[in-house]
């Protein structure tokens, strides 16, 4: 508006107040096998005001100094545990999970470090030395487990 009067209306502008979400929980360990890892996953607390399109899982190449880029592309983007395949016997990996909105990714998850291994069995033959014990503890003999899982204990 001047003095002479009011102008023409602007085109309508639609703003969304939101940005990319907030980043979601950090993996947690399930289970493994001596080629595989499974991580459990949970939404994150914060859409950043977008509806969350869906999740990402990423991990490192298994040496532990490489960058946690590799996108598990199989994963579905939406349950709440996902099993890697193909990982080398007795390797470390890292992973993290992203959420994404229209806006973009989140930032990564906290890192969950899992080696692709079997878990090893139970000691066996476990007794008490009772002479090397006393009132207020116990000393304890074991033998190590006949097999052993493919990553050093």
């Amino acid at each position: 508006m001047n003095l002479i009067g009011e102008g023409a209306w602007s085109d309508i502008v639609k703003l969304k107040a939101a940005g990319v979400p907030l980043a979601p929980p950090k993996p947690t360990y399930i289970s493994s096998t001596e080629d595989s890892v499974t991580i459990g996953l949970e939404n994150t607390k914060d859409n950043g005001g977008s509806y969350i399109l869906g999740y990402k899982i990423k991990r490192d190449a298994g040496d532990l100094s490489s960058p946690v880029d590799i996108e598990e592309t199989d994963y579905d983007g939406a349950s709440p545990q996902f099993t890697i395949t193909g990982l080398t016997p007795g390797v470390k990996y890292r992973f993290r999970y992203f959420a994404t909105n229209e806006f973009g990714d989140s930032e990564p998850s906290l890192t969950v470090t899992v080696a692709a291994s079997t878990l090893p069995e139970p000691p066996i033959d476990i007794e008490v030395d009772w002479t090397l014990s006393s009132k207020t503890s116990l000393f304890i003999r074991w033998s190590e487990p006949l097999t052993h899982p493919d990553a050093p204990i």
